[in-house]
């Protein structure tokens, strides 16, 4: 009961933590092309999702879901996990691709700071915790997915471009699990 406890003001300082990290400045020093500041772009929004969403199974030492939703996180925390040390080994094999500078407008990474605190705290504190958290990874996972695919169509690298459909392919099975899951509940 006392981890419980603990645990609870962790995930709330970490998704502060997240919100603040949301809203640094746009721009990422990859001015003079604007073809590798589209790529880089894409890639530091691909790395900020899956990094968020590798710790999505986190949720699950203060909040209980049933075995079936629990599997579902954990294969997207795994996946996303992945993901994430995949993009870092292309970003440090290719000083085009920043990582941790998205380059949106200031408004959108403080909205999109805004949605993550109102996430957390409804997954926390509001009723039917399973269908909130499986709802955030529906849209999660739809969103990488098409990151992914679009980032492919922009990078003329083949490797990285057939990691990144796969990548697709592989939260797109995810979403379709969570879709089977919620249909379940239904």
């Amino acid at each position: 009961m006392m981890r419980r406890r603990l645990m609870l003001p962790t995930f709330i300082l970490l998704a502060c933590l997240t919100a603040c990290q949301s809203s640094q400045v746009a721009g990422n020093g990859n001015d003079a092309d604007p073809v590798d500041a589209r790529l880089s772009a894409g890639y530091s929004l691909l790395h900020s999702l899956v990094k968020d969403e590798s710790g999505v199974a986190g949720i699950l030492s203060v909040k209980q879901a049933s075995d079936e939703t629990t599997a579902i996180i954990k294969d997207i925390a795994a996946a996303s996990h992945d993901a994430r040390k995949q993009l870092e080994a292309f970003a440090q094999a290719d000083a085009r691709i920043v990582l941790d500078r998205p380059q949106l407008p200031e408004v959108e990474q403080s909205t999109r700071g805004s949605i993550a605190l109102a996430t957390g705290g409804g997954l926390l504190f509001a009723g039917d915790f399973e269908l909130r958290l499986l709802l955030t990874q529906l849209d999660a996972l739809q969103y990488g997915q098409h990151m992914a695919e679009q980032v492919a169509r922009m990078d003329g690298d083949e490797e990285r471009s057939q990691w990144l459909r796969e990548f697709s392919k592989r939260y797109a099975d995810l979403r379709k699990r969570v879709i089977e899951r919620l249909a379940l509940r239904g």
